[in-house]
């Protein structure tokens, strides 16, 4: 009981590894994008 633990464990972490990039990056352009409608009319903003 206790390999089936540690196996699902070990899973969940290198599952938990390999998402967070995806996740920090959907989180971040939801701030970006926040900032921006925040940002006055006379602000242009250009997108690179």
């Amino acid at each position: 009981m206790y390999i089936v633990g540690i196996i699902l464990f070990l899973v969940l972490i290198i599952f938990i590894r390999l998402k967070m990039p995806m996740w920090k990056g959907k989180y971040s352009e939801k701030l970006v994008n926040n900032k921006i409608q925040e940002l006055p009319e006379e602000y242009v903003i250009f997108n690179d």
